[in-house]
């Protein structure tokens, strides 16, 4: 199966390209740690859960909770 194929199929069945998939499990990922040791500091928590750096954590929590991880997780 031809990478284009693959990522046509994962689209039509899923709504949604891998990348952003695997992004979503990420973030969801985060949300967990950060509930059960909620004195993670940000950059680390992204270093888990697979995130290239700290501003792409961010950056991909904002768009999935429409908040920053720090204010997430203070429950604002």
């Amino acid at each position: 199966i031809s990478p284009d194929r693959f990522a046509r199929a994962f689209e039509s069945r899923f709504q949604r390209s891998a990348h952003a998939y695997v992004n979503d499990l990420r973030v969801e990922r985060a949300c967990q740690t950060k509930k059960s040791q909620p004195s993670t500091p940000v950059a680390e928590a992204a270093e888990e859960t697979g995130f290239a750096n700290q501003s792409h954590s961010t950056q991909s929590f904002r768009q999935r909770t429409a908040v920053a991880p720090a204010r997430w997780r203070r429950g604002e």
